[in-house]
């Protein structure tokens, strides 16, 4: 009779062959994008068309910019001067600066920023909102309430950290005309830092499969993809037609391009058109965003699954909406993407340190994944089997120094007074063994 471990099992290979071959439908589809040499080409090319000149003929509407941040005093002056910078008539562009920053010190120091380039002809505003709810999506979905948006017809967003080209409008928005059907214009990120250590080079990988396999085969074969959130144009209308900015989940991205492809929005992505941002460069700062990135794409699933069987689109959107955009891509870990650009291709050499700690971290997720299931295995034989246990009061001496060193990151809630909890459990326990050392 087989057992339920075994049935678990042959489900994990099952779902892990499909995966391996979702890697190489996008492989495969890349590579024909290259033979083909299939590019986004706009009607219109205003690339080479000089504004300072008053050359102004072409398609140039009203275009509105929003730089989301939070206590981002180490980049917002980076930022807002990139944004400024911005290759587009005046008239037709106004900047928003959104900050829900809670220090006082960094909201006047953004707010000084927005007066000096305003002192300097700049067409933007600043917003702080006191109740920050929602976080992101509330303060997007905040700043399209105001009475003035209604005469924009395209919004860009850029994170603190991100510094668009000059450029960067004029080979965007063009894209738009003549195209009625296009909802987003999503371009690719660049990264400044993507050699500062390992982590930031793993990073880098990771994200090079993702923009130029999965992001630009999608756009070009099904003209649907997750929205990155920054450095991508929306059509005003797609958003109000896909019911706005929502705070029910963190992946309101996500969120706001799946129900824009539900109502039959298209979407493009440019590889070739990048825009400047910071890779996380302490695991500290990479665990949160992960964490943020990776926890709300099941909750998403959840809330726009009735609404993805009730659309319009086609059956094939549909399957590949929830088998392939959610369930894969979303539920397993996609790892194919660190194998694929460990290869330098200037200096023809594997970086075999990346390598490593890949399969290091695979064996890992592998080995807690399996641990889940009540199936464990080790990579040495048990301790017992080789030398009797050590004592008790040195280990948890060790372990009550380690978790009592530890700073409460979480703050005072609920989880944070656990935390405390359990280290009084700890020194008790430490107590105790001294004791029974002491009398013994």
């Amino acid at each position: 009779m087989v057992s339920y471990k075994s049935i678990l099992l042959v489900k994990q290979i099952v779902l892990f062959l499909i995966q391996s071959l979702d890697r190489l439908v996008l492989c495969l589809g890349y590579f024909w994008i290259r033979y083909k040499k299939i590019k986004n080409v706009a009607t219109e090319d205003y690339s080479d068309l000089d504004l300072e000149s008053g050359e102004k003929k072409g398609f140039f509407p009203m275009v509105l910019v929003q730089i989301p941040m939070c206590n981002e005093r180490e980049v917002y002056q980076q930022s807002i001067g990139a944004v400024c910078n911005l290759d587009w008539p005046k008239s037709k562009l106004l900047i928003q600066v959104l900050d829900d920053s809670d220090d006082p010190i960094t909201q006047s120091l953004i707010s000084d920023e927005v007066k000096q380039w305003q002192q300097e002809g700049a067409n933007m505003v600043y917003r702080h909102r006191v109740i920050r709810e929602g976080y992101k999506a509330g303060n997007l979905k905040s700043a399209m309430s105001c009475s003035y948006v209604k005469d924009y017809k395209f919004v860009t967003i850029f994170d603190a950290d991100f510094q668009p080209t000059a450029d960067f409008l004029k080979r965007t928005i063009p894209h738009f005309k003549d195209n009625d059907e296009l909802g987003l214009v999503q371009t690719r990120w660049s990264f400044v830092n993507k050699d500062e250590n390992l982590l930031t080079r793993l990073q880098n990988i990771n994200l090079a499969f993702h923009f130029e396999v999965e992001q630009q085969v999608n756009g070009i074969f099904l003209n649907f993809f997750g929205f990155n959130g920054t450095a991508g144009v929306w059509r005003i209308k797609a958003l109000e037609d896909a019911g706005g900015w929502l705070e029910r989940t963190t992946v309101e991205d996500m969120d706001i391009a799946v129900r824009a492809h539900l109502h039959c929005w298209k979407f493009i992505f440019l590889n070739d058109v990048e825009c400047q941002c910071e890779l996380p460069e302490s695991y500290e700062a990479y665990r949160k965003q992960q964490h943020r990135w990776h926890s709300g794409p099941m909750q998403l699933f959840r809330l726009c699954l009735p609404a993805i069987i009730r659309s319009k689109i086609s059956l094939s959107k549909k399957f590949n909406s929830i088998f392939m955009f959610f369930l894969l891509r979303k539920l397993i870990l996609p790892f194919y993407s660190f194998t694929l650009f460990c290869i330098n291709k200037k200096h023809n050499r594997i970086y075999m340190k990346e390598l490593a700690l890949v399969v290091l971290l695979l064996t890992a997720s592998a080995r807690s994944l399996l641990s889940a299931q009540g199936i464990h295995f080790y990579f040495f034989p048990p301790a017992g089997h080789v030398q009797p246990p050590p004592p008790p009061a040195p280990i948890l001496e060790v372990v009550s120094k380690k978790v009592g060193s530890l700073p409460n990151r979480r703050g005072p809630g609920r989880r944070g007074r656990d935390r405390k909890t359990s280290n009084r459990r700890h020194r008790k326990v430490v107590a105790g063994s001294k004791d029974m050392d002491t009398a013994s």
